[in-house]
């Protein structure tokens, strides 16, 4: 019996081992491992060595970042791309084919283990293109200490920049040298950026995690409405037409599940978002309904503004995206519209121009000219 125990434990174990395994997160893939390399000098270099094998330019994206063996008939090695040169100062590339375009984020350029690292080139620009013509530069160093050892790589930021073609520009080799100067590098790694998030303007959307409350509304500071009957109400026409309201103010909540607020702005007829910090303090938060959702308290200067006037409520989020808050279909509720966070303000009415005096004069004049010369008409005739 004890025996059998054993047995479906060890089972189960290997089991959530398994488990474990499955649900661990996939290694990014290398997305320059094995691809073409082609490379280039602009004279008076030899831009890939191809003898011994160990520094073959397909060196560069095979995936191996090999110590040399000691043993200088193995040809199997896999040390690194060299080049060589018969001056320091050269134009030596190395340019990589991703077979496709990609979104670039990190990029690894390892030195060879061989004569630790010593080959690294002195001056090099590492650079990305879409059609092999133009090129960016997104990283390289500049004069860097001749002779030195080097075993971290290089790490430069494509910044989800697109790219098909990853290029290694050398314009001055190392010091190491024999009969001739020389230069290179372990390994390329080429890795995807997440793709970049573009903020969007959108509406108020339960389903997308948003939330809100509109509570309360003032004007020049005293209360006009509390609760949410009396906002619904109150919203739909606020008379200052006899110009005595100088402020409104607007209370509520918003929170998104997926981004905290950054900032709760206004926009009055369409016009531009007035962004600003309309947070209530942080002890006002409504923490119980989610931990981004921020109580706000709005003031806008109505002072200027005449006739009838829809003022919005927006939210700014930290990921970029605008929220109006236009609607509210929460949990089915019928009243959706009931919620939405704005206000109309009808404002003194524009003053009209009237016609002068001096107008009406000229306009008499004119009409009686008119007639007097019909009038000369029908006599001439």
């Amino acid at each position: 019996m004890k025996k059998i125990i054993s047995l479906l434990l060890a089972v189960a174990l290997v089991l959530s081992l398994c488990t474990v395994m499955a649900f661990a997160g996939e290694a990014p893939t290398n997305i320059a491992f094995e691809k073409d390399v082609e490379t280039w000098d602009g004279g008076g270099a030899n831009s890939d060595l191809n003898m011994p094998e160990w520094f073959l330019a397909s060196n560069l994206t095979d995936g191996k970042l090999d110590e040399f063996d000691g043993n200088a008939s193995n040809t199997n090695q896999s040390l690194a791309w060299y080049a060589s040169a018969n001056m320091r100062d050269v134009d030596i590339t190395a340019t990589v084919d991703l077979d496709g375009t990609y979104n670039i984020g990190e990029v690894k350029l390892y030195p060879t283990k061989f004569l630790s690292g010593m080959p690294t080139p002195v001056s090099f620009t590492v650079e990305i293109s879409t059609d092999n013509v133009n090129w960016t530069v997104i990283g390289g160093e500049s004069d860097l200490p001749d002779g030195a050892a080097y075993s971290d790589p290089f790490i430069y930021d494509g910044e989800g920049k697109e790219a098909s073609y990853i290029r290694i520009y050398i314009t001055r080799t190392s010091s190491i040298a024999d009969t001739v100067y020389y230069a290179g590098f372990g390994e390329l790694e080429v890795y995807e950026s997440e793709p970049a998030y573009t903020p969007v303007s959108r509406s108020f959307d339960a389903s997308a995690g948003d939330g809100l409350s509109y509570d309360w509304i003032l004007a020049n500071g005293a209360e006009i409405a509390n609760g949410n009957s009396q906002v619904i109400e109150t919203k739909k026409g606020i008379n200052g037409t006899d110009g005595s309201i100088t402020e409104l103010t607007l209370y509520g909540w918003y929170g998104n599940a997926n981004s905290p607020t950054a900032a709760f702005g206004y926009q009055i007829n369409g016009g531009t978002i007035v962004y600003g910090d309309y947070f209530t303090t942080t002890e006002e938060a409504v923490t119980n309904l989610g931990a981004n959702n921020r109580r706000f308290m709005i003031p806008v200067d109505v002072s200027e503004l005449k006739d009838e006037n829809t003022i919005w409520i927006w939210a700014r989020l930290e990921n970029g995206d605008e929220i109006k808050l236009d609607r509210f279909d929460n949990k089915g509720q019928a009243n959706e519209k009931d919620r939405e966070v704005y206000v109309i303000f009808n404002g003194p009415a524009s003053q009209q121009n009237p016609v002068t005096a001096d107008a009406s004069i000229v306009v008499f004049v004119i009409a009686a000219a008119a007639v007097a010369l019909v009038v000369l008409k029908k006599k001439a005739f």
